[in-house]
């Protein structure tokens, strides 16, 4: 295992350059669900109806409602908080968009008068439900989501796998700790200083959670209720993935991928007795999550998807910014494994996609003279090497300009309304958590959300 490598994982994502992007990506996003699926070779059916789970502040139900602006994406989000509700209506009806705010807790909606769903998104907090509002909302799934449809979800893999675990009984405990009289937003501020002086008392806290400062920088960012919710309110027992995948097949959920495909390329990650010790696994439930594990995932993000879809699309790749393919092979050397198989295999993949910027799977596997089974995992190696992106993140200037002007006025919104750490991405549909940008940050982002 190469904790290096995972550890750097996020600062390789092709996404961090574009807008709002710098601080939290969105975990469940249509084009992220479609992305998935395509990279993995699962049939989903085009989403036009979307249910987003556990709206939060409203801001990501908000953008997923702008970047599906024009494209008649019909957009519902469920906020159980009544005031986080109204907030989201508001948000919503001031930058000029459509979508539907049910004022409902999880466990309150299979008794909505609800349509059928195309995808729907849990992009956090499913760890947050206690048992009753998960049984509920699969469910819900299992009555309303569509044959082909989408089920993309963040998720915990295993208690003792989780890293922030340490981290969240301490933020809980300085919670409590806290002077009587506070503001929310005091109080917040008075968590985060004590969990800093801890972290500057303890290696042990250092060691075992390497992107603290990152991690306490994103808790000085939320919302007081939302820090509650993510980091004080007591955490509903987790499952293990076979048992959640024993849940999903009941709801009539029975293929999964990971929603990131960089995940594809286990062997980027894992030893060959590690890979070997997966593939002995009695099913794929119980290997994903022990390849979890392995590469300590501490949080993994998946699409599950419902018999009944349209045949399977191969999907696309794009480069990246490489000037040709032997800057591409020198580049791979040593990243991805041998340098025979970079030569043989890499070598002829990123030559072509010097050639053409994008190309399908099947070109790849073509050229590889592999099979298409077989590119996939190499695909996800590229795009985990931070040498490709899978081509369903397509350029800025690729979204419809009423999207992009939908995005531009909700972003506008969050910051009249004091959320200017929030801004939105017509690429991904979802908010994202950002620091304030410079002067030449503000100016791309400027241009690229820009009508």
């Amino acid at each position: 295992m190469n904790s290096g490598r995972n550890d750097a994982e996020a600062e390789l994502d092709p996404r961090r350059d574009w807008p709002a992007f710098g601080g939290l990506t969105p975990w469940a996003t249509p084009l992220g669900a479609s992305s998935a699926a395509a990279m993995a070779g699962l049939g989903l059916r085009p989403a036009r109806r979307v249910l987003l789970l556990e709206a939060g502040t409203g801001a990501g139900l908000a953008a997923i409602a702008a970047a599906g602006a024009g494209e008649g994406l019909e957009v519902w989000g469920a906020e159980g908080d009544p005031a986080l509700a109204e907030q989201a209506r508001a948000l919503i009806a001031e930058a000029g968009l459509e979508a539907q705010v049910i004022a409902a807790p999880v466990a309150a909606l299979p008794g909505q008068a609800l349509p059928e769903f195309d995808l729907v998104l849990a992009p956090w907090g499913w760890d947050l439900l206690d048992e009753p509002a998960r049984a509920a909302a699969l469910a819900l799934l299992g009555a309303k989501l569509a044959p082909g449809g989408g089920f993309l979800c963040a998720w915990s893999v295993l208690p003792g796998a989780r890293a922030s675990l340490g981290l969240r009984q301490l933020a809980g405990a300085c919670w409590d700790a806290a002077p009587r009289g506070l503001s929310p937003e005091a109080r917040r501020d008075w968590t985060v200083a004590a969990l800093r002086r801890s972290f500057a008392a303890s290696y042990r806290l250092v060691r075992e959670l390497p992107r603290w400062a990152a991690t306490l920088e994103a808790m000085a960012a939320c919302p007081p209720a939302l820090f509650v919710r993510m980091w004080v309110a007591p955490v509903a027992g987790l499952r293990g993935m076979r048992a959640f995948g024993a849940e999903l097949r009941a709801a009539g959920l029975d293929r999964f991928a990971p929603a990131r495909p960089e995940r594809l390329a286990r062997d980027l990650d894992m030893s060959r007795a590690q890979m070997a010790e997966v593939d002995a696994s009695p099913d794929p439930w119980t290997g994903a999550e022990l390849g979890d594990l392995m590469m300590w995932r501490v949080r993994r993000a998946d699409l599950f998807a419902k018999p009944g879809g349209p045949a399977p699309d191969p999907g696309a790749v794009r480069l990246r910014g490489l000037a040709g393919p032997e800057t591409a092979e020198l580049r791979t050397e040593g990243l991805l494994g041998a340098a025979t198989l970079s030569r043989a295999v890499y070598g002829p993949m990123l030559a072509l996609l010097a050639e053409r910027e994008t190309a399908t799977l099947a070109e790849l596997a073509a050229v590889a003279a592999r099979p298409l089974e077989a590119t996939i995992p190499l695909a996800g190696a590229l795009i985990g090497a931070g040498l490709a992106a899978s081509a369903a993140y397509a350029s800025p200037r690729a979204v419809p300009a009423d999207a992009r002007a939908a995005c531009d006025r909700l972003t506008r919104a969050l910051a009249a309304r004091g959320q200017g750490r929030f801004a939105v991405s017509a690429l991904l549909g979802g908010a994202v958590a950002a620091p304030a940008p410079g002067d030449a940050a503000a100016a791309r982002i400027a241009d690229l959300i820009s009508s």
